[in-house]
């Protein structure tokens, strides 16, 4: 019997190998959430690259299990009566899934065939990693600072870049090279995209991007995310735009205006970022810079006061007055000429410069309720597009945003708010036929909608911002009745970026041990540049340019694809510079990663959705060589209980015990794990499970036995101070606390700032005999050292 059933498992497995995956099948590779809807779509390519290829589908497909039991059948419908689709050049089908609602992995599978898609999963928190990992990306821009373990994941590390002579430190005007008079710090920020340039008005969509997604869904951000901020009690998302505002800070004269660009002069470059020694110049201010400052500097005002960083906010709010008196004596729009430099102009147009002085005014107005700000926005909405052609459309979200941003505060001028949400919700509805009229008409195979000479340079962004005109109708509540339709229509940007199109490509970077089969191996970016050993492993969670049908390489030589390509087929994975000029393609670029996680976070759950309200939330310390895990929760329903999970550096997280939810009696439970064979770097978290099936994961703690960073001398006491050094990595906060031999918390204290490199602190306190042991908690880390009292 034994026998018969290992040749069946056999069987079974080599009957699940010997199907082949397609590429005419699309799903999105991550996955669904229980209740989306759920529609793989099959291609037949009729027009462009791989025409020579064809597909005739089964009738019926199935959805199994990654076991290859099948758990639903049903046929398949055609699009547009077997049309071929211009924009793709393929004929398509759809194949709804909809019903499975059964957390698990999965594929769909063709019997006619013998063929199957990717694997996915289902369940309900599909996306979170996959928003961590692209709001990561955020991190790898980091100009100035050190990429290391455990923040940077080998092989993307690096040391500080950028800071070196005539650099970022002492950069010098690009019009007076050679007088040190003109130097300035302009240090930190982002680079803005697959260079080591920072813009100012470049940064405005991508700043104000991921402000909204913060305040339009402040419970879903964690922080967590495994940058040296988390831990910090702030929302990760914002230590991480933050970075980006301090530099802009640095950006402002002390009369408000603001430098528009600090650069390389031509077209310097290295890989990596740290061996960049190339002199960086700034620019001139302009009005143009100055009003993107302006109104970035007071949308995070409002943001930052939200979370109680008050001093924080008010240093914002003063640059933003600040800002708004200089342009109210320099009125004019800037026509800046990019003089001495080869890198690009940032300039943008009169109309936009005066539609972000509008939205700088909103904010304004939302920050401090004066009435100029207001008087100047009822006097100037009508001016921004959306208003004057009663069209929007992907390609202003920022000026739209303002407008709605407008519409929703509580003090609004009645007429205005009517104005502009009936606009909108016209529009969206109704107006622009290419939003929902075309999603009703099923315009698109792959269910996400463009017009043709919307495939611009960076089309994945108008991808995302689609998405999310769609989704701003329900922030919004434009139109209540419909907000589910509008969910769908808005998710299914969502799944073609992940995989629903005619590349069958995820368009992230290096996804492939996030949940992906088949992401973006290469991308341009000159960290990991054509040649160089990350060429085809760029870090993951980068957003390329997208499908770009107007590619136009300084060569003689048709490169097809992506030339000569339906729309959505104008895409190649490469790398490559001049003269074949891939950046047209696969560069990333801030706005459109910004544009991809606003989208994404509008399909993540909060960050503690499940059952469980923490007292205290985990804490790691030792305790007698081994790691004591502790946290308190302070309600509980269906809690089944936690399992606790241990990495390395890599994040990879693993088992190793579980908890069963307590029995206790009590309001509070409080709860222990031990860890009896830690390392010298450890990561943990718990896995807390509803009785359900569903789960969430706490924050992440870090503990690091390194006597090098932090030391006790001496660690035999008799009644006398604690002294110990601490040594960083850079400038944090830290936190001190004590346990006695049994695990109990003696002592907790705030040591305030640390500065970079060693750091010394005496405690005076008297001590019981015994043995204890020492955390210090910063940015996320703790290290821990033991010391014994006579």
């Amino acid at each position: 019997m034994k026998v018969l059933l290992t040749l069946f498992c056999l069987f079974t497995m080599s009957t699940i190998f010997a199907q082949a995956e397609t590429d005419f099948i699309h799903i999105d590779q991550f996955g669904y959430r229980l209740n989306d809807e759920k529609i793989a779509v099959i291609s037949d390519p009729q027009i462009g690259y791989n025409s020579n290829e064809s597909f005739a589908p089964g009738t019926s497909y199935q959805v199994r299990k990654i076991d290859g039991t099948t758990v639903f059948t049903g046929n398949i419908t055609q699009w547009h009566n077997g049309e071929t689709d211009t924009l793709s050049g393929d004929k398509a089908w759809h194949f709804d899934f909809s019903s499975i609602n059964t957390p698990g992995d999965y594929y769909i599978y063709d019997a006619t065939n013998n063929v199957k898609s990717y694997t996915f999963k289902i369940a309900d928190d599909i996306y979170q990693n996959v928003l961590d990992q692209a709001l990561r990306a955020f991190y790898y821009q980091r100009c100035g600072t050190t990429k290391a373990s455990p923040y940077a994941q080998t092989p993307w590390t690096d040391t500080d870049c950028h800071l070196g002579t005539l650099q970022d430190l002492t950069s010098r005007s690009i019009l007076d090279k050679d007088n040190a008079a003109t130097e300035k710090d302009l240090s930190g920020g982002w680079h803005d995209a697959g260079d080591y340039n920072k813009y100012v008005n470049f940064c405005l969509a991508p700043v104000h991007d991921l402000l909204a997604a913060y305040e339009e869904l402040p419970t879903i951000w964690g922080d967590n995310l495994n940058i040296p901020e988390s831990g910090n009690g702030i929302p990760d998302i914002l230590d991480e735009i933050k970075w980006e505002l301090d530099w802009l800070l640095k950006m402002q004269l002390a009369d408000g205006s603001v430098i528009m660009k600090i650069s390389v002069d031509l077209y310097q470059q290295a890989s990596p970022p740290s061996t960049d020694a190339a002199a960086r110049y700034y620019s001139p201010t302009a009005s143009s810079a100055t009003r993107t400052a302006c109104s970035i500097y007071a949308h995070a005002a409002i943001v930052y006061q939200s979370i109680g960083m008050t001093a924080y906010a008010n240093l914002l709010k003063s640059k933003a007055e600040l800002a708004w008196t200089w342009l109210q004596n320099n009125p004019a729009t800037s026509t800046y000429d990019n003089a001495g430099f080869g890198s690009a102009n940032p300039e943008v147009s009169a109309y936009e410069q005066e539609a972000t002085l509008f939205t700088a005014a909103v904010y304004l107005f939302e920050l401090t309720g004066e009435a100029t700000y207001q008087t100047y926005v009822d006097a100037h909405y009508t001016d921004i597009h959306a208003l004057q052609w009663n069209f929007w459309y992907p390609f202003e979200t920022v000026f739209q945003d303002a407008l709605l941003y407008y519409a929703a505060s509580a003090n609004a001028t009645n007429a205005v708010k009517n104005a502009i949400l009936n606009s909108f919700k016209s529009s969206v509805k109704t107006n622009n036929v290419e939003l929902f009229p075309a999603y009703q008409a099923f315009s698109s195979p792959y269910r996400a909608y463009l017009k043709e000479s919307a495939y611009v340079w960076g089309s994945n962004r108008v991808k995302a911002n689609s998405a999310l005109l769609y989704y701003n109708v329900i922030t919004h509540k434009a139109d209540p009745a419909m907000d589910v339709t509008y969910e769908k229509a808005a998710e299914n940007y969502v799944h073609y970026l992940h995989g629903v199109n005619p590349q069958n490509l995820v368009y992230l970077s290096n996804m492939n041990n996030h949940g992906a089969s088949k992401s973006c191996q290469e991308i341009y970016h000159v960290w990991f540049a054509d040649g160089s050993p990350l060429d085809a492993n760029p870090a993951p969670g980068f957003v390329p340019g997208g499908p770009n049908p107007n590619f136009d390489p300084t060569t003689d030589v048709t490169i097809s694809p992506p030339e000569g390509q339906p729309a959505e087929k104008s895409y190649k994975d490469w790398n490559t510079s001049y003269p074949e000029n891939s950046w047209e393609i696969t560069e990333p670029a801030n706005g459109y990663q910004a544009s991809y996680v606003k989208m994404l976070s509008k399909f993540v759950q909060p960050s503690s959705p499940l059952p469980i309200t923490l007292l205290e939330p985990l804490t790691a310390s030792i305790f007698n060589n081994q790691v004591l895990l502790q946290w308190i929760t302070a309600t509980e329903i269906n809690n089944k209980g936690f399992e606790i999970q241990r990495s390395d550096e890599s994040l990879n997280f693993q088992k190793i015990d579980f908890i069963p939810a307590s029995t206790a009696n009590t309001t509070t439970k409080n709860y222990r794990a031990l860890d009896p064979n830690p390392s010298v770097n450890n990561y943990y978290r718990y896995k807390q499970i509803d009785v359900d099936g569903h789960f969430s994961y706490s924050d992440i703690v870090h503990i690091q036995f390194r006597k090098d960073l932090f030391r006790i001398t001496p660690n035999i006491l008799s009644n006398k101070p604690l002294s110990f050094e601490i040594t960083t990595m850079a400038p944090t906060n830290g936190v001190l606390t004590i346990y006695d031999s049994n695990g109990n918390r003696v002592l907790s204290k705030n040591l305030g700032h640390l500065t970079k490199g060693l750091n010394s602190i005496t405690i005076n306190q008297t001590w019981a005999s015994g043995y204890y042991y020492a955390s210090v908690r910063m940015a996320g880390t703790v290290l821990v050292q033991s010391f014994v009292v006579e």
